[in-house]
């Protein structure tokens, strides 16, 4: 998508990454931009447990692409900060794919063979 641009502030940061960094520093970096951030489902349940989640639902949009299975609810946090959005449901999740890559599993037909050989060729999740 040529709207979509890249950004290495995380391979800059020394140090742990947290989501709520990243959302800081893109908005530091773009002064009056407006950030979406794109979760699955999945994570959703998990965002309570991210670091200062309500920052950062005051500093951008969560987008919440639909999983099979999956309700997509945070507890404690206000649902009408998250917009919810359809998505290709595959039936396999993010976190499920780094989970396969640290174990030594093939993730071929689950991701492009493009994205298979620039995580095997960086060594990612390991």
């Amino acid at each position: 998508n040529p709207r979509f641009v890249p950004w290495d502030g995380e391979i800059r940061r020394e140090g742990a990454s947290y989501t709520v960094d990243t959302v800081e520093a893109l908005l530091a970096e773009n002064p009056g931009a407006a950030l979406t951030l794109i979760v699955g489902a999945d994570n959703l349940a998990l965002l309570p447990q991210w670091k200062d989640p309500a920052r950062l639902l005051a500093l951008c949009t969560v987008a919440v692409v639909g999983r099979p299975g999956e309700k997509g609810t945070a507890e404690g946090l206000d649902p009408a900060r998250f917009v919810h959005v359809e998505g290709s449901h595959l039936p396999i999740a993010s976190r499920a794919l780094r989970e396969r890559v640290r174990e030594g599993k093939s993730v071929r037909y689950l991701v492009p063979d493009a994205v298979a050989g620039y995580i095997d060729k960086r060594g990612l999740y390991r």
